[in-house]
């Protein structure tokens, strides 16, 4: 679902109706066969598919200020809130009722893996920086939301967003409120881009969903 905003991938391909408008800086929307899920040809994610994390012992202040930095653990129900940047260390995070980022706060970390388990990813107004893993067992995946999670990931604002590796929720929906998102991997259900937002696929990434992929 398209209300304005721009694509900007080198094909789109739809197996429904692309809905709205939008402007397309490269290819027009066509219709294709059912994709593949690609989860089993991606290492990280084929793990945490067939490897579900345990949660471990919630980490102990739910309301992060800004600037900061975390180390991998299990976070619940957090937010994040203040100015700056929220660094992330290299590593493996668990979130159980996902996160809201507040006013300008920023996120960044490299070789950084986000799971899901339950709650929806509401990124703010700040730059979202974010580069999977190349090695280990969540390798090339920054963003993993399990099929039992139907909750959306939102990018708000003045958000621009550049995740490297996979994002992957195939039971949600992907909502683009901000002013740019770039994605190299995106499996969701559906990908909703709203009023001036951009939406970039580099010339070497893919996307799926149940009714549009690049």
């Amino acid at each position: 679902l398209f209300n304005g905003g721009t694509i900007d991938a080198n094909s789109i391909e739809s197996v429904y109706a692309v809905t709205g408008s939008a402007t397309y800086t490269k290819a027009l929307p066509k219709t294709t066969a059912a994709v593949v899920d690609p989860c089993s040809t991606v290492t990280g994610c084929a793990y945490l598919t067939a490897n579900p994390p345990t949660p471990g012992t919630c980490y102990g202040i739910q309301a992060i200020n800004a600037p900061t930095t975390l180390n991998p653990n299990t976070y619940c129900n957090t937010t994040f809130n203040g100015s700056g940047t929220v660094t992330f260390n290299p590593g493996f995070y668990y979130f159980s009722g996902g996160f809201n980022v507040n006013g300008s706060v920023s996120l960044a970390g490299t070789g950084v893996t986000l799971y899901n388990a339950g709650g929806t990813f509401n990124f703010g107004n700040g730059t979202e920086t974010l580069v999977a893993p190349t090695t280990g067992n969540d390798a090339n995946v920054v963003i993993f939301q399990p099929s039992s999670d139907t909750n959306s990931l939102t990018f708000n604002g003045t958000a621009a967003a550049v995740l490297t590796g996979l994002v992957y929720a195939p039971a949600s929906q992907v909502i683009l409120d901000g002013t740019s998102t770039t994605l190299t991997d995106v499996v969701a259900k559906d990908i909703t881009i709203n009023a001036s937002g951009t939406m970039t696929f580099p010339s070497s990434s893919s996307s799926s969903t149940s009714g549009l992929s690049e």
